[in-house]
């Protein structure tokens, strides 16, 4: 199929190759996207959803006040990564 897997050091290495005036840094908005959560179709056809970083950024403010993970604590999920509430819970758990 033509796919290649890369270790994360290989990627890091090719990224230092990258001239950074060919391929410059830019800094993320708040409304760029930040992923395309589906929905789960219940009320009828699945849908892909633009969520940008104030979408997401919100969520994740918004939930601290009710959480209090710890250094030694374990996040269990069964929600699937690109729902929107496993990224706010999946990025709370990290910080």
């Amino acid at each position: 199929m033509g796919l290649r897997l890369w270790s994360f050091d290989q990627v890091m290495k090719e990224g230092e190759k990258m001239d950074a005036a060919e391929h410059p840094f830019r800094e993320t908005k708040p409304e760029d996207v930040y992923i395309l959560s589906y929905t789960s179709g219940t009320t009828g056809d699945s849908k892909g959803v633009k969520l940008a970083h104030r979408n997401i950024i919100s969520s994740i403010i918004g939930m601290t006040e009710y959480l209090d993970f710890r250094n030694d604590d374990v996040l269990i999920s069964y929600l699937p990564y690109p729902h929107s509430f496993e990224q706010a819970l999946t990025c709370n758990a990290l910080i």
